[in-house]
């Protein structure tokens, strides 16, 4: 299509990616005609495992895109590397179908879906390149013209009718079968013999290849590349939810073993980055199995207690003054300001998290351990504030909101692991 360059935003300063398209195809009215159309609908597509077109736009001759810059490696590379073991697959595979999801919601049909529009990034993200692109490039002319992979055509694409979301369903399964067995489901010396292939041929079963591949994960991928699209998953929702079948699983086998025989010698993928060791530690513990958005829902509910908390102490710092000089003789003049001031930084730690986590920040999870000491000491510091009511309440029921305010830091951490979970390598999968 072009040159891709990394540029930085004058009126931003951020970094931005620029493709800059072809002579030939700027040169077509047409063309970027549906350009314009087709981004137009894929800037519409707002998630993070999809990378976001910012605009389409001309500067004399040239004729340009520009979108989210992204770090990383493609898919593709990981691929070559290969030694992908069955967490690594299935949290890489679950984050691309929930890209696929928005953008299908959106009415958006990828049609170019492989490895190489895949990029990871060194958090463990995977984003989802290239919405859009290639069906604004096909041109309806007497001599068709086919735009995509054949390796990664649906048979549909590859006869030139019509095509809907089904047929990156079909894509995600050739995919998924490159990334369980480490090689294409069809190869041919000629692209027109892999779309003949894709069209009229089966191919060969993944266990047949790696017998390591559990059942129900062949039986996922052997339904995502039926060569009839009624015959696959109706949606993007219907597969999320087999995959996270496949997820649960994985967690409640005991023995699950890699996928391939030379798993153990190398990690199922080298970290990018260096990994603080605080980090290295916590993600050691093992994955709760909670549902994401179950996770999210309860993580901000305890984030919106707090603040309600730090707002009510704030509202009546001068009772709690004259409950604390009655608990410490010594806390004359120091229980109000010491009150205001901590609800401040709880109050501004709060908000991050809530916007953090609302907005499904890709580094969340390394932000919130980093934090995590920090809101450690502040969260203990006020989970002894049930004491300064003990008078009121009783030393009993005091003692007991104690020990549920001194418990509830550890319940974000491992809340946070069902939102933003890890590998043992410290990534978020």
């Amino acid at each position: 299509m072009g040159i891709v360059y990394k540029a930085r935003d004058r009126e931003t300063g951020e970094a931005v990616a620029l493709k800059v398209l072809k002579q030939e195809i700027s040169a077509d009215p047409a063309v970027l005609q549906r350009f314009k159309n087709e981004l137009r609908l894929a800037r519409k597509i707002t998630h993070r495992n999809v990378c976001r077109l910012y605009e389409f736009n001309r500067a004399g001759d040239v004729a340009y895109i520009t979108m989210e810059f992204v770090e990383g490696e493609s898919l593709r590379s990981f691929l070559r590397r290969g030694r992908l073991d069955l967490k690594t697959i299935l949290g890489l595979a679950h984050q691309i179908a929930e890209g696929l999801q928005e953008a299908h919601r959106q009415a958006v049909v990828h049609r170019d879906l492989k490895p190489e529009n895949v990029l990871v990034t060194p958090d463990g993200w995977a984003k989802i390149m290239d919405f859009g692109i290639a069906r604004s490039l096909e041109v309806n002319t007497m001599t068709m013209t086919l735009i995509g992979t054949p390796a990664y055509m649906a048979p549909e694409q590859a006869k030139g009718l019509h095509v809907d979301h089904r047929a990156d369903i079909y894509s995600f399964g050739l995919m998924l079968y490159e990334m369980v067995t480490g090689v294409p489901a069809f190869q041919a010396d000629t692209p027109m013999a892999i779309l003949l292939q894709q069209i009229q041929e089966v191919p060969r079963s993944p266990r047949m290849i790696n017998p390591r591949v559990p059942d129900s994960l062949e039986r996922l991928i052997v339904r995502c590349l039926q060569k009839d699209p009624n015959d696959r998953f109706a949606t993007t929702q219907e597969l999320l939810r087999d995959l996270d079948s496949q997820e649960t699983s994985m967690r409640e086998s005991s023995n699950s073993s890699p996928l391939h025989s030379n798993a153990q010698k190398e990690p199922a993928w080298s970290p990018i980055a260096a990994v603080p060791s605080a980090e290295s530690a916590m993600a050691s513990e093992e994955e709760f199995a909670m549902p994401r958005r179950t996770a999210r829902q309860l993580f901000l509910l305890i984030q919106f207690g707090y603040l309600a908390m730090y707002c009510g102490a704030a509202y009546k710092a001068d009772s709690l003054q004259r409950a604390l000089e009655g608990l410490l003789a010594n806390a004359s003049g120091i229980g109000a300001p010491l009150v205001i001031v901590s609800a401040m930084c709880g109050v501004s730690v709060r908000l991050y998290l809530i916007a953090s986590v609302g907005l499904n920040h890709p580094a969340v999870g390394q932000k919130f351990r980093r934090l995590f000491p920090v809101l450690f000491l502040l969260d203990n510091l006020w989970a002894t504030s049930p004491l300064l009511l003990a008078q009121t309440i009783g030393y009993g029921l005091a003692l007991m909101a104690v020990a549920a305010l001194v418990y509830l830091p550890f319940g974000q951490r491992t809340l946070m692991q069902s939102i933003s979970p890890t590998t043992h390598s410290g990534h978020p999968r």
